[in-house]
């Protein structure tokens, strides 16, 4: 993964021209690394939840903007809660699901 993170803030009043070229970055950035290891997955969801909670004003604001004055709590129950907590969740069973299974073949 690049170095480079991308602001929340700034994408926000990004134009599609600035948008297209964050996701043709990311795709290059997929492409590089297709299947990483737990090691990198675990630091990545880690930088998620580090954003999530550092911009949770930035989002809040950008939630309420779209719905005409979404009151913040509303926001951090509806939208926040469940994002942070899929992403601990991850944390806690990533290293699992990514073990090696056997599997029987169709017949």
């Amino acid at each position: 993964m690049s170095s480079r993170m991308i602001p929340v803030i700034s994408l926000m009043n990004a134009s599609v021209s600035d948008l297209n070229a964050t996701v043709q970055h990311l795709r290059g950035a997929c492409k590089q690394c297709p299947m990483p290891d737990w090691r990198t997955r675990a630091t990545r969801l880690r930088t998620l939840e580090r954003l999530l909670i550092q911009n949770h004003n930035a989002i809040a604001a950008a939630i309420g903007s779209d719905f005409n004055v979404r009151p913040v709590e509303e926001t951090a129950l509806l939208e926040m809660f469940p994002s942070l907590s899929a992403i601990r969740y991850a944390l806690r069973h990533g290293k699992r699901w990514m073990r090696s299974t056997r599997r029987l073949a169709d017949r």
